[in-house]
Parts: structure tokens; C-alpha cells; sequence
């Protein structure tokens, strides 16, 4: 009934830029996450285990009729751990001890209340075979960590470089959002494992690092996608200090990338 007379709008965790250079601090948003109520808390953690004993067991099951609860939590706990892979719904079946099917709807009860998000295969390259499953990323970096009881995270850690991809695809998932573009967020691997974390549209293609001095190894991806021809603008995404740019390679440090997309001079 509300054809033509409604728009669709979403709210996401607070982004780098409603919270302020000033006032930003990414190892607190890697830990804790961007919920407004989190981020302004002073017990951040009892704000999270609220959230996640209240909101992520009683209201999901309330409103999604999960049959089996005790396989649902500890899908949840799983699906944690595995944030930011691959999909593979095997493993986390036989984790859970339920059928592929049920976790597949499971993860479709995790988009369905928003608590993630999808980000499907590129796979518009002509010379080298793209895999066709999807990554999926919890909604908030401080979420994730409650479910797997991640207490600190090292800087040289797998975990850090995780939650760091996972921020700046929020941003970018963000900001696609509110500026209602109509490209979709999406990643590229080959079946021979060349990847690319982000790209969207044939626009920008995206790399994530969390080194302090990008190297020649740190562009493979990049340089290997750039032969097809078929994105506009390459960039790498770092800890490096030093902007630049590297033939056709723009190397940004963190904050010079995101002042630039929500500046809107990336898109």
C-alpha cells in the first residue's frame, strides 16, 4: 500500500565521520564497535553483554522462531569466528550439530533482523574463474567479540587484520547507504586464490592492509585485476603514513581514505 510513497532507509553503527577525527580511536572501535550507546559508555563491555544476552537470544528468537536455541547460540558464537570468510555452511553444520539447510536459514534470520550483512562474488572477470560463495560480516566489530569472548586484540594478531576489513567494509557499506548509490558492495577471489577485498561497481577496487609500509606483495591482487581493464580506480588501504601513488595504485593511509570517500572523491 505504500507504492511509490515510502523510502527505504537504514541506520548502521556510528561511522568514522558522525563520531569525529578528534574523538575517534580505532583500537576502542575494533574492541567495542560503533553502537551509539556502546561508544559513549563508560562499561562498554556490560553495555555489549546486555546486548548480546538480550537483543541476540530473546528478541531473535522471539521474532524469528528459532526452534532449537541451543544450536542458534552456538551457530552465533561460530559464525563469529568466522567473520569476514568465506560462507561455508558445511563446517559451521557440523559445528552446530544441525543441517545445512538450518544454517543456511540461519544466517538468513542474521540479515533479516540486521545483525549482517552479505558481501557477494565479483565475478565479472574474463580470464580467471571467480569462486561464486559470498563473505558475510556481523553488522558491529564490539558484537563479534562479545560472541567469541575476544577480550584484547593484538596489533600483529589475524584478529586485528579481521576486525579492521570488517571496519572499513562498514564504512564503505555505510556510506553506500546514505549517499543511496545503487552499486553493490562486493569482493573478488579466483579459484587459484588471486583476491580483492572490496570492489564496488566498476568503479573502485579495494585493498585492505593492516601493515605499516605496503610492499610490492601487498598489490598483487590489485595489479592482477587491473590487467582485465574493467575498474576505474585501484586503492590499497593501510597503516602506511606515507600517501601516494604507485602507477596506477593509490596507497592511502586509513583516515587520508576515509576523509576522501566521505568527502565523496572516491565515488
Amino acid at each position: 500500500m505504500l507504492a511509490g510513497r515510502a523510502w527505504i532507509a537504514n541506520l548502521f553503527p556510528l561511522t568514522y565521520r558522525e563520531i569525529g577525527l578528534k574523538n575517534f580511536n580505532l583500537n576502542r572501535y575494533l574492541q567495542f564497535g560503533g553502537l551509539p550507546a556502546v561508544w559513549q559508555s563508560e562499561f562498554p563491555e556490560e553495555q555489549l553483554d546486555a546486548y548480546v544476552q538480550v537483543y541476540l537470544t530473546e528478541e531473535v528468537k522471539a521474532e524469528s522462531a528459532v526452534r532449537k536455541m541451543p544450536a542458534f547460540v552456538e551457530f552465533l558464537r561460530s559464525s563469529a569466528l568466522s567473520n569476514g570468510q568465506v560462507l561455508n555452511y558445511a563446517k559451521l553444520a557440523s559445528d552446530a550439530g544441525v543441517s545445512i539447510p538450518t544454517i543456511a536459514s540461519y544466517y538468513k534470520i542474521l540479515e533479516d533482523t540486521l545483525l549482517g550483512f552479505e558481501v557477494s562474488s565479483w565475478r565479472k572477470s574474463t580470464s580467471r574463474k571467480a569462486i561464486t560463495k559470498s563473505k558475510f560480516y556481523f553488522f558491529d566489530p564490539g558484537v563479534v567479540n562479545t560472541l567469541t569472548g575476544t577480550e584484547s586484540i593484538d596489533r600483529n594478531s589475524n584478529i586485528y587484520g579481521n576486525l579492521f576489513e570488517q571496519f572499513i567494509a562498514m564504512e564503505l557499506r555505510a556510506y553506500i547507504s546514505y549517499r543511496r548509490l545503487k552499486n553493490q558492495l562486493q569482493f573478488w577471489r579466483t579459484e587459484d586464490q588471486v583476491e580483492v577485498d572490496f570492489i564496488i561497481g566498476g568503479k573502485l577496487a579495494i585493498e585492505v592492509k593492516t601493515t605499516k609500509k605496503i610492499s610490492a606483495d601487498d598489490l598483487k591482487g590489485l595489479k592482477t585485476l587491473a590487467k582485465e581493464g574493467l575498474v576505474k580506480k585501484y586503492v590499497v588501504v593501510s597503516h602506511d603514513p606515507i600517501d601516494r601513488k604507485t602507477g596506477e595504485f593509490y596507497l592511502y593511509h586509513w583516515k587520508t581514505f576515509l576523509k576522501k570517500l566521505w568527502d565523496d572523491e572516491l565515488l
